[in-house]
């Protein structure tokens, strides 16, 4: 089998960056093939960082949806924390160390005199808990090292404090910007400022490659029509591609097409390991059998009630098997865990009181063995979906 860069570009594919601090083998291997790598992400109109302390494939999203986001954070003010902490290092040196309650009076004075909802209050439990879980993310990514102090404990005790220490990755956060970031008013703005700057000779090749390599799956009907003629077309080629850097292979189904992952080891759907696959597995079971019931198209939009009607069902029935954390769940909170997970793999699409279930939901049925906490699984294939975008 031809793919011998797969494990290089599924490690760029799955993190922020690969620090050579952190990782230094995976660093120097993934340095080694660099120009081969840069070859396919040329294809995907994405640059690749490369130089002394990382090396970062930069990730350009198509559509603005919910498939990119970090798994860390749950609330809109994990965001704006995260960005605030980037702003904060933008000025500091190497190894340069700051205190946590510094930070805290800098979001604040930060974000008083702009408009919007998402501020701070720092006698708020869930507001300090969003500022450890940033906190905790940008450790475990490189871009600060905690010194001293437990910052967990400021969830609990707004005067805790903990010494931090920049590493100046902060600065391969955000990417250069190709246009004018001041005519842009919200996130789809810079999508499609983005793709508007791309010669339209390569426009087609560019959506083909980064709607494969760095989403779940193609859609075609959110494909212009060059567009799906190139895919089509280009299909052995982009094949090819597929089975030499991801290790996968390229699957036609109905009106989508997608990067089938064989390897398992990569972050990939269904995980088996993880018990959210279960119920996902089972939810899409259920869906099936709604779509048979009631004479639906796989790719049919549904109410939305009806989609929390049939997560319900499976909770009522299925509840015993789970694990405790999601047993716990209130009811809402279960429905939206479970969207939001589907959502990650591009497997359901929230459109107002609709949602639209995408065919590839239809490829996943299983159900629990008779007296057994082992789902029994027919899955056919392997999904990629990533939690962070650069």
């Amino acid at each position: 089998m031809n793919n011998e860069y797969k494990e290089e570009f599924n490690i760029l594919l799955d993190n922020w960056w690969v620090s050579k601090a952190k990782n230094s083998d995976a660093f120097y291997k993934i340095k080694s093939k660099i120009t081969n790598l840069r070859e396919i992400a040329n294809k995907m109109g994405c640059d690749i960082i490369c130089n002394n302390k990382l090396i970062k494939l930069e990730k350009n999203p198509l559509w603005l949806d919910n498939v990119y986001g970090i798994q860390e954070f749950d609330r809109k003010l994990d965001y704006v924390l995260f960005l605030v902490l980037i702003i904060y290092l933008e000025d500091k040196g190497l190894d340069e160390q700051f205190i946590l309650s510094n930070f805290t009076d800098y979001v604040s004075n930060c974000l008083a005199n702009i408009d919007g909802v998402n501020k701070p209050d720092w006698t708020n439990f869930k507001d300090r808990k969003s500022m450890v879980d940033v906190l905790k993310y940008a450790t475990s990514i490189g871009v600060i090292r905690l010194r001293d102090g437990n910052d967990a404990n400021f969830a609990e005790n707004v005067t805790a404090e903990a010494l931090y220490e920049n590493t100046t990755l902060s600065h391969y956060i955000v990417r250069n910007f190709k246009f004018d970031v001041f005519s842009c008013n919200n996130a789809k703005d810079f999508i499609n400022k983005e793709l508007e700057t791309l010669d339209s000779r390569d426009y087609k090749r560019i959506v083909t490659y980064r709607g494969l390599f760095l989403y779940p799956h193609v859609y075609f009907p959110d494909l212009n029509t060059e567009s799906l003629i190139y895919l089509k077309n280009m299909r052995n080629n982009v094949a090819n591609d597929i089975e030499t850097f991801l290790g996968g292979e390229l699957i036609f189904v109905k009106n989508m097409a997608f990067a089938s992952m064989v390897d398992k080891q990569y972050n990939v759907f269904p995980n088996m390991n993880q018990s959210i696959t279960d119920i996902i597995i089972l939810i899409s079971h259920y869906l099936r059998e709604y779509v048979v019931d009631n004479n639906l198209n796989s790719d049919s939009t549904i109410k939305i009630d009806d989609l929390k009607m049939i997560v319900d069902k499976v909770y009522k029935e299925n509840n015993k098997y789970f694990s405790k954390k999601y047993r716990v769940l209130t009811k809402e909170n279960f429905f939206k865990t479970m969207i939001n997970e589907m959502i990650t793999y591009k497997m359901v699409k929230l459109e107002k009181e609709n949602v639209l279930i995408y065919p590839i939901t239809m490829m996943y049925d299983g159900v629990y063995e008779n007296n057994s906490d082992d789902i029994e699984a027919v899955s056919y294939t392997h999904l990629r979906a990533h939690e962070t975008l650069s």
